[in-house]
């Protein structure tokens, strides 16, 4: 059973390391013929793409963009170069990631980017759990949740009803967050998001394991 779950998930993250490689082939290409915010876009979408897989390389994209955007009085690029600040420096587990999300949750609240918005306060959870303030984390979360329920973004609904469950689960509220992971399960189900149900299901099990329901 353990052998046949690890070759599933071997055969899930080939997948998407594969559908990710595509993608960041798509958007170098595209950069070549880029110019102004097009530009800008482009260099941080192919920050989010390489963050999980190469790190430095990331990081280098968003110095471009930053400066790019900031040469162009680019806000919503400026806010979504900024996040991404946050995010890599968040991995590399660095305290100053707070100010690169606050800026940019600033900034996408002066245009009011609900999209932006939400995905920040998603981000700074990262920060706020690394440091064990799971109060203020789920606080964000919330927020985040209840806006990208008014984008009807389903998806993001589901990873962010997730990582709720996650937090409680850090809690040790084992029955809290397994009630968080099988609505992001139900949720990840109905847009049929497979990722998405395998990994939450794996959560699940965890959960049920610790509630002592084998």
């Amino acid at each position: 059973m353990k052998k046949a779950f690890l070759f599933f998930m071997v055969v899930v993250l080939s997948t998407q390391l594969t559908a990710q490689t595509n993608k960041i082939d798509s958007l170098a290409a595209l950069l070549s013929e880029s110019k102004d915010t097009s530009r800008v876009n482009i260099l941080n979408e192919l920050t989010k793409a390489l963050w999980y897989s190469h790190l430095d390389s990331a990081a280098a994209y968003n110095n471009i963009a930053l400066q790019l955007a900031d040469s162009l009085s680019y806000r919503r690029g400026i806010a979504e170069a900024n996040r991404c600040r946050g995010v890599i420096l968040n991995f590399k587990g660095d305290t100053t990631s707070m100010i690169y999300l606050a800026k940019a949750l600033s900034i996408f609240k002066e245009l009011d980017n609900k999209r932006g918005v939400a995905a920040t306060l998603n981000n700074q959870n990262v920060f706020y759990m690394g440091r064990g303030q799971f109060s203020k984390a789920l606080d964000v979360l919330f927020q985040s949740l209840e806006l990208f329920k008014e984008l009807q973004d389903k998806a993001a609904v589901g990873a962010v009803t997730n990582q709720i469950g996650v937090i409680y689960d850090a809690q040790n509220d084992y029955s809290a967050a397994l009630n968080y992971f099988l609505q992001a399960l139900a949720i990840r189900r109905e847009i049929n998001d497979v990722h998405g149900v395998a990994f939450t299901l794996t959560r699940v099990g965890d959960m049920y394991f610790k509630l002592k329901q084998l």
